[in-house]
């Protein structure tokens, strides 16, 4: 139980009214002890718990539940909480196996409103018994001569059905070649198309090259990758798996030389070499950016300083310093 519900008659009793206050606290700490656990006011083995599992459990100490009163008493080894609300355990209880039944068993004054009801014949039938069943040729009769009239299941069903095989139809009619022979089977035109080959292909080859390139496995994305081969590779029939990854390889030798290719470094996922397929076979075809060339190909200090800075980041004259930006800590 979450609640103590106690009557105001309990704490003007003789026994609250003439105990002292410590043992008022003790017994309402004991009855909340109690109420949480449902155990109906008594504890069971609590002369041999220590000082401890008192203060722990309960709340109180050995000293203060160690003489009898008048809220309460010791039985055999157990305490014995006075003034335990009984009934409203067993009111909680019942309430609480309603609830886990899931309203199945219905309340006294449900059941017995249902006997009365069952007594007095029920309730009315809201169909007239003067209603006769027509011919069914008489309704379909009225059904032509009302077409606003809404059509039954079977009506319903058949016209599904008409349309699903000229559905059927039209779709065969556009898969037959140029003398009328169909491309595909029934069987396999029901199926949807089929796979393209080349997309395992693919795959397969991708993570060859990536481990031999980067020196790590690739981990495949099955949802964003292949939902973006499903998309490209229909609109390039002529594209062989070979080609793709050769594509890729070139994208990351260009990336791997040239930093500021920054369309070649979507290639580092089948999804990026998807779809920025254009953009990068334009940036492979331009020249590799200045400040790459200067840098791979000049070993002079001189030589390499990009924006009249050196290695360092410094400009000529500028006070020397041996902190490099690489060895700057990022934050």
């Amino acid at each position: 139980m979450l609640y103590l519900n106690l009557q105001t008659t309990t704490i003007r009793s003789p026994e609250y009214v003439s105990a002292e206050p410590v043992n008022r606290a003790t017994w309402l700490s004991l009855l909340g002890y109690c109420c949480e656990q449902e155990n109906g006011g008594v504890i069971v083995g609590g002369g041999e718990w220590k000082d401890r599992q008192w203060q722990h459990t309960c709340g109180v100490t050995l000293e203060e539940v160690s003489a009898d009163c008048g809220l309460w008493s010791w039985r055999d080894g157990d305490l014995v909480v006075s003034f335990y609300p009984a009934k409203n355990e067993k009111k909680v209880r019942r309430n609480r196996r309603l609830a886990a039944r899931g309203g199945a068993s219905r309340s006294p004054e449900k059941q017995a409103a249902a006997r009365a009801n069952g007594r007095g014949g029920g309730r009315p039938s809201t169909r007239s018994d003067s209603t006769e069943v027509q011919n069914p040729s008489v309704c379909e009769n009225n059904r032509s001569a009302n077409p606003t009239q809404s059509p039954t299941k079977e009506e319903e069903k058949d016209k599904g059905n008409r349309k699903e095989r000229e559905k059927e139809k039209v779709s065969s009619a556009d898969a037959a070649g140029p003398r009328g022979d169909l491309a595909l089977s029934s069987t396999s035109s029901a199926a949807g198309p089929r796979p393209d080959p080349r997309h395992s292909e693919i795959c397969h080859l991708w993570e060859g090259a990536y481990r031999e390139h980067h020196g790590e496995p690739y981990a495949l994305n099955g949802g964003k990758d292949g939902s973006a081969l499903k998309r490209f590779l229909p609109l390039v029939r002529e594209l062989s798996p070979d080609s793709f990854i050769a594509r890729a390889q070139e994208a990351w030798a260009r990336y791997r030389d040239d930093r500021f290719a920054t369309k070649c470094a979507q290639a580092s996922t089948i999804h990026g070499l998807c779809t920025f397929w254009n953009d990068i076979a334009a940036q492979l075809k331009t020249p590799t950016s200045h400040a790459a060339t200067t840098s791979a190909s000049s070993t002079s200090p001189l030589a390499r300083r990009g924006n009249n800075r050196d290695e360092n980041g410094q400009r000529p004259g500028e006070i020397p310093t041996d902190v490099r930006a690489i060895d700057m800590r990022r934050l």
